[in-house]
């Protein structure tokens, strides 16, 4: 039998436009949310969020990769695979981490994502990939 804990981990794992819904299954209604694009203080919409992902990603999927648990919440180490609709090049993988406390209740009231936009992200797009990485070797202590 799976602990609350665990369904947390699958329903990421495992999450869907459809199962966005079940979100206030484990997020309190008053929930904070923040990653390098969005600051947001509802359930409401963190939900729009992640719909508005599945809306502009294809194939978005989280895979939690480590777990560290503390007393006041827990820490995700995550990869999130996703292509993107309108370039259609080789999948993304983003190597990040979310930092999640829970209410009294249980549920997660702070989830604050933490990932390098730049080298996750825009270093491995077609044009701005080689500005970035161009940069990136310009400020290097190994250039």
């Amino acid at each position: 039998m799976m602990n609350d804990f665990e369904k947390l981990i699958l329903y990421f794992e495992t999450l869907s436009l459809d199962k966005v819904a079940a979100m206030g299954d484990y997020y309190a209604k008053d929930a904070y949310f923040c990653d390098p694009f969005n600051e947001v203080n509802c359930l409401q919409d963190i939900q729009a969020i992640f719909i508005d992902m599945f809306h502009k990603l294809d194939k978005p999927a989280f895979k939690i990769t480590d777990v560290f648990q503390a007393e006041q919440g827990v820490v995700l180490v995550w990869d999130f695979i996703f292509n993107v609709k309108l370039l259609r090049v080789m999948p993304f993988k983003i190597r990040g981490n979310s930092v999640l406390k829970f209410n009294a209740q249980g549920k997660v009231n702070y989830h604050r994502d933490y990932w390098d936009s730049s080298a996750e992200l825009y270093a491995k797009l077609p044009l701005l990939g080689s500005i970035f990485r161009g940069l990136r070797l310009q400020f290097s202590s190994k250039s």
